[in-house]
């Protein structure tokens, strides 16, 4: 198996877009962060273009099958000497009928091989809460975690300190 990547034309994002936004709202919800009526507003307003901040978003294929998506964006090329250059990886997508068939593994080696190739210093990516699958993918390909997001709902108001 050897995937290979090519640039998404129009049509394949005029596929992916409504699919993308309607998964990542219910991802949103599943994580407990967002209630579903502000998981799709987020959703939409992040998908509002897939090329905003110098993103870059390539299909996957499998021979001539479309099965999944990498979207990404190289940051900290700014010449800042704090700021770590590093591909963030903002999409990463094997479509149902395709999982666990090692794409994601593939997907997340070309992301380095593109990184190394920009002289990014690492690979970044976010994995929301409860999305198991994507955690264990990541770990079993070398990825560690750096911090952990906590949020603290105040829908009840706030709470005081004893």
């Amino acid at each position: 198996m050897s995937l290979t990547f090519r640039g998404m034309t129009a049509e394949q994002e005029a596929v992916y877009l409504p699919v993308v936004v309607e998964e990542y709202a219910a991802e949103l919800v599943r994580s407990g962060s967002y209630d579903e009526s502000r998981a799709i507003a987020k959703s939409q307003k992040s998908y509002a273009s897939l090329h905003e901040d110098d993103e870059v978003y390539v299909a996957a294929f499998d021979g001539d099958t479309w099965v999944g998506v990498l979207g990404y964006v190289l940051k900290g090329f700014d010449d800042d000497p704090t700021t770590e250059p590093a591909l963030f990886v903002y999409d990463l997508d094997v479509f149902e009928t395709f999982r666990r068939r090692g794409h994601a593994t593939e997907i997340l080696s070309h992301a380095a091989v593109l990184a190394a190739g920009a002289g990014a210093a690492s690979v970044l990516l976010t994995v929301l809460e409860g999305n198991d699958g994507a955690r264990d993918i990541d770990e079993a390909n070398g990825f560690h975690y750096e911090a952990h997001q906590m949020r603290l709902p105040l829908a009840a108001g706030p709470r005081s300190v004893p």
